[in-house]
């Protein structure tokens, strides 16, 4: 597994935003799929924060993985 800036891998961000509504959509920042991809894109960004970063398995895909 590796850690990168999801600026370097911005078609992860359906996959991510759908792993994030699926984990949180309870809660009401996360229950939209649409306002999660678009905060997603806002910190898919390396000259401002926030800038997120995403966990990607050897295989090429986002970790899914829970603590």
């Amino acid at each position: 597994m590796k850690i990168a800036p999801l600026a370097e891998h911005r078609e992860m961000i359906p996959a991510l935003s759908r792993l994030l509504h699926e984990e949180w959509r309870n809660l009401a920042p996360w229950r939209d799929l649409a306002t999660i991809e678009a905060r997603l894109e806002r910190s898919a960004r390396m000259d401002s924060v926030p800038i997120a970063f995403v966990a990607i398995e050897d295989g090429g895909e986002p970790s899914a993985q829970r603590a």
